[in-house]
């Protein structure tokens, strides 16, 4: 019942986007990992931070590759596109973990 309440209000595919979303650093790995954080989900799309160019270059030649990784084994909450932004500022400022904190 409480599934049904959840599907109807759109919040149950949000919660497993989150989910899935959450797997990023272990679909990734460390070395990606280290160089991304997941800054959100956006209608279908997971938007993700980039240390530098040169990582946001890379990482779009693989983004096909993530998000059949990320998605693999999810019926519900699949995430429909990755989006890759530059990041700005210091990358090692407090608070900046990769959880968004």
């Amino acid at each position: 019942m409480l599934d049904d309440v959840l599907g109807g209000l759109g919040i149950k595919e949000r919660l497993e986007q989150s989910r899935t979303a959450a797997r990023w650093s272990e679909v990734t790995g460390p070395r990606i990992a280290a160089k991304t954080r997941v800054r959100g989900i956006r209608r279908d799309g997971l938007v993700v931070e980039v240390k530098n160019a040169a990582w946001l270059t890379q990482l779009g030649m693989m983004k096909r590759d993530l998000l059949e990784r990320l998605n693999e084994g999810r019926q519900c909450g699949q995430i429909g596109r990755l989006v890759f932004v530059q990041g700005s500022g210091d990358w090692n400022a407090p608070g900046r973990n990769g959880r968004g904190t």
